[in-house]
């Protein structure tokens, strides 16, 4: 990292720190949304090791993040900040996890997720459903229908 690129990400965390919570999710779905996993992810690290909190929006982000970059160290990370944050609970991050953990073929996370699922409705069946099927474990997948 060169002086230009420290100022700018300095610049970064003082002005998104102001504009709050709302803006980081903005800005890290702008980043999904223009295919710059890498550059959402970096946004959110560096806002939460300034102590920025984050919600379930920016989780649902974040997921979509490690998904791109195909990076399951970070979604088995981010799966542990729902955990310590309490929004585990929360059924769309709950989908979103079983959804990640299958498309790395994690299926005894995933599975582990869906069996702690508080609420389990029609998306929580599609999930694990799907998961199961992309990774070519069809037997499986039939036995939640």
């Amino acid at each position: 990292m060169d002086l230009l690129d420290a100022f700018l990400s300095v610049g970064h965390i003082d002005m998104y720190s102001k504009c709050g919570l709302i803006a980081i999710n903005a800005m890290i779905s702008g980043y999904l949304q223009n295919a710059a996993d890498r550059e959402g992810l970096m946004l959110f690290v560096e806002m939460y090791t300034k102590g920025m909190g984050f919600d379930q929006t920016t989780l649902l982000a974040i997921l979509k993040c490690a998904a791109g970059m195909q990076a399951v160290n970070t979604c088995k990370q981010v799966h542990t900040l729902s955990v310590k944050s309490g929004l585990q609970s929360d059924a769309f991050v709950t989908n979103c996890l079983i959804d990640s953990y299958g498309k790395y073929c994690q299926m005894d996370d995933a599975a582990r997720i869906f069996e702690e699922c508080t609420t389990i409705n029609l998306p929580s069946f599609t999930s694990i459903i799907s998961a199961y099927a992309q990774c070519g474990q069809g037997e499986e997948a039939l036995k939640f229908y």
